[in-house]
């Protein structure tokens, strides 16, 4: 298994952080061997997994109440799978078409 990487986004662009922002959509990244990138409905229960998966993991802290904040997220936000593979150029529009749902 591969390391994730993290940074701090305060320290690239502090001038755009928010303190708020409303979740439209839930992108879940899917490896598409041999595919072109697309979007695939997910399930709640699709969300609820990759998401409690990759919470509970690396969120310190993280607890039951931490996993109903994201049963009642998946519950009310579509979810997506985001299926990556190349050309990586054709994601972003995959991504904005998403959005204007």
């Amino acid at each position: 298994r591969r390391e994730r990487k993290v940074f701090s986004l305060e320290s690239v662009a502090p001038e755009r952080l928010r303190n708020t922002l409303s979740i439209e959509a839930l992108l879940i990244p899917a490896v598409a061997e041999g595919r072109r990138p697309g979007i695939r409905v997910a399930s709640q229960r699709d969300a609820m997994a990759s998401l409690a998966l990759s919470t509970v993991g690396q969120l310190p802290g993280a607890g039951p109440r931490s996993i109903d904040i994201l049963r009642r997220l998946t519950e009310r936000v579509p979810a997506y799978f985001l299926d990556l593979c190349l050309p990586p150029q054709e994601v972003p529009p995959l991504v904005e078409a998403v959005l204007k749902k």
